[in-house]
């Protein structure tokens, strides 16, 4: 889509299709915005992915001190690491850690960011990892930065681990996280904002009971069997 001269292309060959499917609402719109085409929602459907799930700490929920705070992604513009490391700045007197996971051509400028801020000692880039469990085991809090998101699958994998999230309320992510009480959307793409989200999920959200079963229950909502069912529907 960096190229318009390929629209008219693409335009011909979603032409051919009976059906197409999109992971999300907005990437339906997007999807139409860049052919300059409305769709019958008929023949463009919306399909969310389905999650795998984390089996949930079994352990017992109380409010912590201090937080241990996870985001998983690509070290990338997108993944807005850099405004979240910044939020970090602003209420690093209830943070004890926080740990991002996953590699991208941002890592320098990342590590850069938290010298200059005097983080080291709170923020870790840890590289991507195969087993993520140990470290959403260790998390009481979830963020979630993205300046966009097609769908946000991350987000549900928190979930199913009980851990609360504060996100960017930015489309396909926020049609994940509708009605969650396990997460706190900030509608403003900004660190001072993630910030006092933060510091407001640590106070009604972290060691809290019900919301952690209420992540989970979210979670339910997209697993591989509803996803399945969908597209066997479709086909069928």
């Amino acid at each position: 889509r960096k190229y318009s001269f390929l629209r008219n292309i693409e335009r011909v060959l979603y032409q051919r299709y009976d059906l197409i499917f999109c992971i999300s609402e907005s990437t339906r719109k997007s999807l139409e915005s860049w052919l300059k085409y409305k769709f019958n929602k008929k023949r463009c459907k919306v399909i969310y992915n389905g999650s795998r799930k984390i089996t949930p700490r079994n352990c017992i929920i109380q409010e912590p001190e201090k937080l241990d705070i996870i985001s998983i992604g690509s070290l990338t513009n997108q993944k807005g690491f850099d405004i979240s490391i910044k939020a970090i700045s602003h209420c690093r007197d209830i943070v004890n850690s926080y740990n991002i996971l996953g590699e991208g051509k941002e890592k320098s400028n990342l590590q850069r960011t938290i010298l200059e801020l005097k983080l080291s000692n709170k923020i870790f880039l840890k590289g991507y990892k195969n087993d993520i469990k140990k470290f959403l085991y260790k998390a009481n809090l979830a963020i979630i930065s993205s300046r966009w998101e097609g769908f946000g699958l991350v987000a549900t994998e928190f979930l199913s681990a009980g851990i609360p999230i504060v996100y960017f309320n930015v489309p396909g992510l926020n049609e994940v996280l509708s009605g969650c009480e396990a997460a706190i959307a900030v509608n403003d793409v900004d660190a001072k904002e993630l910030s006092n989200a933060i510091k407001l999920a640590k106070q009604n959200l972290v060691g809290n009971a019900y919301i952690y079963e209420k992540a989970i229950e979210h979670s339910n909502k997209f697993t591989f069997e509803k996803m399945v069912e969908n597209y066997l529907t479709s086909y069928f």
